[in-house]
């Protein structure tokens, strides 16, 4: 790891993004509900979420369920696995249940499409999610300690169908609109209020798809991207901080969390 200084937090900053690529890179069969606790339960310093409520999190069927309790709207889906038929009426989408980057999606308009996709997801995945396809804007609200960061929309290629891995991580021509022109919408304060109430601490991304009926809530993530690319980051800059500050507010407060847990 290339050795960031944060103001007085040297150490602990090193600490956290080794923690954080732990997490990331084992993020298969549980192991990565495991690492977190595991840490957590050592004392060391933690941001990204508690425990308690790390699974609700990431699991998607589970934040969804959250979401629709509290009154936010997000596309009607079902769990498949290779002996459940689907209920979700197409076109529609499917992607892994525990799962970012985009991996292993696949968006069928057609019962073709949709066998097709299940017989190759369902070899290295034996439980998927199904979601409707909303199409509309797709929207990201960023959140540092529990404060929204500016909005940003956006815009894959024209061939490609929504954000997918490659849009992400393999084009050049996606585009994103900071601070976008945008219908009034409940966006952030939705994503305030999922934030809220899975008991989220210091940083999360949360992504919409916002149409006529207003924003549509896809998931939240908790270990959202944080190069000098990546959107938090990005949303973070236009609202002032820069990658060596936005590290040091994240350091500060989970210090500050844990001399209160720990006078």
């Amino acid at each position: 790891y290339k050795r960031r200084k944060v103001l007085n937090f040297d150490f602990a900053c090193e600490k956290l993004e080794l923690w954080s690529d732990l997490i990331e890179n084992f993020n298969k069969d549980g192991l990565e509900e495991m690492i977190t606790k595991t840490i957590e339960e050592s004392d060391s310093l933690l941001t990204l979420k508690e425990h308690t409520y790390y699974h609700k999190v990431y699991n998607k069927i589970k934040t969804k369920e959250i979401a629709k309790q509290i009154g936010i709207q997000t596309p009607n889906w079902g769990l498949l696995t290779e002996h459940i038929p689907c209920s979700v009426s197409l076109p529609l989408i499917l992607k892994p249940i525990d799962d970012g980057s985009s991996i292993d999606m696949a968006i069928c308009h057609d019962d073709k499409e949709l066998k097709q996709a299940r017989l190759a997801l369902h070899k290295s995945r034996a439980s998927l999610l199904a979601e409707s396809y909303i199409r509309g804007r797709e929207i990201t609200v960023g959140i540092i300690n529990g404060n929204p960061l500016p909005v940003i929309e956006i815009i894959p290629p024209e061939d490609c169908s929504t954000y997918d891995f490659a849009a992400k991580y393999e084009r050049d021509d996606t585009q994103y609109v900071v601070d976008p022109a945008l219908p009034e919408n409940h966006c952030v304060k939705n994503a305030l209020e999922l934030y809220s109430k899975l008991n989220i601490n210091d940083i999360a991304r949360v992504d919409f798809i916002l149409n006529d009926q207003g924003p549509w809530l896809l998931e939240i993530n908790t270990m959202p991207g944080f190069t000098d690319h990546s959107l938090i980051p990005m949303a973070a800059k236009q609202a002032g901080f820069s990658m060596p500050m936005l590290c040091s507010v994240l350091v500060e407060h989970a210090l500050l969390r844990a001399s209160l847990l720990n006078p």
